[in-house]
């Protein structure tokens, strides 16, 4: 998988280094907690979601 994150975020500190996300070589993407193993979303479906101005 490789990895899709931004590492140019302004938002929260714990938020912007804590979850990330990686694609599949099938495209799928798979959200995860860095700190939580049993924590994790996997999807064929993204969208981009902007954090508070």
């Amino acid at each position: 998988m490789s990895s899709a994150n931004n590492t140019s975020s302004d938002g929260p500190p714990a938020i912007d280094t804590r979850f990330r996300a990686r694609e599949s070589d099938d495209g799928r993407v798979e959200i995860f907690d860095s700190e939580n193993d049993d924590a994790w979303i996997r999807s064929d479906y993204t969208l981009e979601v902007a954090g508070p101005n």
